[in-house]
């Protein structure tokens, strides 16, 4: 198991995989303020990782920094190590992961997508979400436009989203005309 990290003006992001003769399969990605604070997230979730030569050159790693630049990159799901996530996570994720770049959803409206009538273990699910950026949780707010949680933190929460062209008003508070239905 390798890991890389890589930094823009906005946060660091640390990429956890595992490669073999067929497949590279990410097994994680870690988002923060501080390039010791993702080597310490890695080291954590997964002590086994050595840092890798030239992680920076990884597929993945590269198209996120193209992402936090600005570019509208998009993520190939299938390289995603899934085997840890619970059925009910993958569910949550695989509706998340349908919100475009621009829009956000709110976690009621993704637990009502689910059938699921309280939004707080659709948010538990997302505090969870091991590839952050590629399955885009911080596109996830409250019903009334408030950021809700994000656990890099919401000063990153707020930059992805400006990235993206979802403007908070000087509340903080995402407009509803940025809202999916």
């Amino acid at each position: 198991m390798f890991y890389a990290i890589t930094h823009s003006q906005l946060c660091c992001v640390g990429a956890v995989w595992a490669e073999d003769k067929i497949a590279i399969r990410v097994s994680g990605i870690f988002l923060s303020r501080k390039r010791r604070e993702a080597r310490l997230m890695i080291k954590k979730n997964f002590p086994e990782a050595v840092k890798h030569a030239r992680g920076g050159k990884m597929p993945v790693l590269k198209r996120i920094a193209c992402y936090l630049g600005g570019a509208d990159v998009p993520f190939g799901r299938t390289l995603l190590d899934r085997s840890a996530l619970s059925g009910f996570q993958r569910k949550v994720l695989g509706a998340l992961a349908k919100v475009p770049r621009g829009r956000v959803i709110a976690y009621k409206t993704l637990a009502c997508r689910l059938g699921l009538t309280s939004s707080r273990a659709v948010g538990t699910a997302l505090a969870r979400n091991p590839f952050p950026i590629i399955i885009p949780c911080h596109r996830v707010v409250n019903f009334d436009g408030g950021l809700g949680g994000f656990t890099p933190g919401q000063d990153i929460k707020i930059g992805l989203l400006k990235m993206e062209g979802v403007n908070p008003d000087k509340r903080n508070r995402i407009p509803k005309e940025f809202f999916v239905c």
